[in-house]
């Protein structure tokens, strides 16, 4: 412990101290206005010269030296001139240089190879006075630095320094290891997968093993009973038939034993014997007097009797319960009967309806031109809140040319006193006439005749489409040339009706608010009184279209015209949607359902 303090105090005093074998030298004087001081005013020795006598040397005056820096510099001032030869012979002839450790206390100078002999040292006195003092100061605990953290810091130099290469070979290595730690863990996870996927198949195998065995159990269970009813029925028979030849073997004897009679003649009269006989009494048939035996019926016990009809009622319950449910349509079925007999009217309906049909056809191809360009005024998309964009009058074309085919089918033999035909006949005729006189009236801008006709085409309409729920189409051809035409036209009319309301509110003045009020309630309105009737008999999805044909163009104006509303755009999106939404959730549902109750499978649609 003294000798780490005494060499701490050492190098912090001192410069560095040469070799023991060396004498001390004075640092030169700088050069300047210190040169030409006088060597012992300045503080400086002169270096000794190496030819001078030991009697010359200048006897040092200082007290006796306290630590290891003044005891090394004492042994160098008091060497010997044979140890001052000996240095002056190694200035004359230099060695190469070496290191020389500095010593760190005085024992490692004393004990030197290079120091003075014992009996020659001068130091030997002050060594042997300070060892006392020394062992005191090893004895004195050593002072540390107290304050900071001064733990940690002692914890942090313990630790050892790492191996760098090491280190740095770990992270070079880093991305391969990584890799082939990844790999190894995949490989484990393929691994557990596929045991995994081994104990399912295993446990699959074992219930499918199981359901085989419970299998074949019941199948021999059920042979091995059937087996033991035929047994049974084998035995009941033997019994039978045993019983019956001794019947008749008893009846051929008591033949033998009386005389031969004639042979009974059948009488619908019997005597009846009384109940208190014996049940071998003989009858006596009316007016012959012939004795027949008589034998009662079996007695069977009351309990037993209200058992039996019990289990019966129960086995009927059981069956009842069991049995699949019978699939019934949710709309009319179709009636395959044959046509009733032509009629006249028939043939007046036919060329009524034909010549409306005619009508409005031509009556629209020629005003295509006018109704699409918007060139009349309560036409234009913006002209109020509900006002149809004219390229949504492309569609009229389209619904009375589909109804000009729908005429000439009527024609045909098979559909000439149709009952289907006569019921749509007339109403789908008044049809066409009111939607043609819609369009003449809104040609003409006159907006109450053109809501009165819109509504009396909506009216007829309906009438056609209850009429056509009432007798479902028998054919494809009959719902494709005469429900498609009439749903089309009912589904777009529904739209024209409430789009025609709004331009009578616009011409009125009752624009603005009002009309925005007046739009969100037609909207849903329209939407209803459409899903209503597209919903019926399989789902009327032409209906549908119709309508959301109608409600698109109403929305596109709504969006980018100048009379915009979202509001009013997002109701006629959605109020088409759904209606389309709806209308083939419909057809899905029943076309399910028939394909279930053809294959025999329970269904509860209704």
């Amino acid at each position: 412990m003294s000798n780490s303090n005494t060499r701490t105090s050492s190098s912090s005093t001192n410069p560095p101290n040469t070799a023991p074998e060396q004498p001390a030298k004075a640092p030169a004087p700088a050069p300047g206005k210190d040169s030409g001081k006088d060597p012992v005013s300045s503080g400086t020795t002169p270096a000794k010269s190496p030819a001078a006598p030991e009697s010359e040397a200048p006897k040092s005056t200082d007290p006796a030296p306290h630590g290891p820096t003044d005891l090394v510099r004492a042994a160098g001032e008091s060497a010997p001139a044979a140890r001052t030869d000996r240095v002056s012979e190694r200035i004359a002839h230099p060695v190469p240089h070496r290191t020389v450790p500095e010593p760190g206390s005085v024992d490692e100078v004393l004990n030197s190879p290079e120091a003075p002999a014992a009996g020659e040292s001068p130091l030997r006195h002050l060594t042997d006075k300070q060892a006392p003092a020394a062992k005191a100061a090893d004895e004195q605990p050593e002072r540390t630095v107290s304050g900071g953290f001064s733990g940690i810091n002692n914890w942090l130099d313990s630790m050892p320094e790492p191996d760098w290469e090491a280190l740095g070979d770990k992270i070079y290595a880093a991305p391969r290891t990584f890799k082939a730690r990844w790999q190894q863990r995949r490989i484990e996870r393929a691994k557990a997968a596929e045991l995994k996927e081994q104990d399912r198949l295993l446990e699959v195998a074992r219930a499918e093993a199981k359901a085989e065995a419970a299998k074949r159990e019941a199948v021999r269970l059920a042979h091995q009973a059937k087996l033991e009813a035929a047994a049974h029925q084998a035995a009941e028979a033997r019994i039978a038939a045993q019983a019956q030849a001794e019947a008749r073997a008893r009846a051929a004897e008591a033949a033998r034993n009386k005389p031969m009679a004639p042979p009974p003649e059948v009488l619908p009269a019997f005597e009846m014997p009384e109940a208190d006989q014996a049940p071998d009494a003989e009858v006596t048939i009316a007016g012959t007097g012939t004795p027949v035996a008589w034998v009662p019926a079996p007695q069977v016990d009351p309990e037993q009797l209200a058992a039996l009809v019990a289990s019966a009622k129960a086995a009927i319950d059981h069956q009842q319960a069991t049995a699949e449910p019978v699939y019934v349509a949710p709309y009319a079925l179709p009636e395959f009967e044959p046509n009733p007999a032509e009629e006249p009217t028939d043939l007046r309906r036919r060329i009524a309806g034909s010549s409306a049909a005619l009508a409005a056809a031509v009556l629209s191809l020629t005003a295509l031109d006018t109704l699409s360009s918007g060139r009349v005024e309560s036409l234009g998309s913006n002209y109020s809140m509900l006002s149809l964009a004219p390229t949504a009058h492309l569609v009229w074309p389209v619904i009375f040319v589909w109804a000009l085919l729908g005429a000439a089918y009527s024609w045909a033999p098979s559909q000439r006193s149709a009952v289907r035909q006569r019921v749509v006949g007339y109403p789908f005729a008044l049809a066409c006439v009111a939607s043609g006189l819609w369009m003449l009236s809104a040609l003409n801008d006159w907006q109450f005749p053109a809501l009165v006709c819109a509504a009396a085409s909506c009216w007829f309409l309906f009438t056609a489409v209850r009429g056509l729920n009432a007798k479902t189409a028998r054919t494809r051809r009959e719902r494709m040339l005469t429900d498609a035409p009439v749903s089309l036209m009912t589904g777009f009319s529904l739209v024209v009706l409430a789009s025609t309301v709004t331009n009578l509110l616009a011409s009125w003045g009752a624009g603005g608010g009002v009309g925005i009020w007046v739009a969100t309630l037609l909207v849903p309105a329209a939407g209803y009184a459409a899903m209503s009737l597209s919903m019926t008999e399989r789902g009327r999805i032409i209906l549908a279209i119709g309508f959301g044909w109608g409600m698109f163009w109403i929305l596109v104006p709504r969006v980018l015209g100048t009379s915009n509303s979202i509001w009013v755009a997002i109701l006629a999106g959605m109020a088409g949607f759904v209606v389309l939404l709806a209308t083939e959730n419909r057809r899905y549902q029943i076309h399910h359902a028939e394909h279930r109750a053809a294959r025999g499978k329970s269904t509860d649609f209704s």
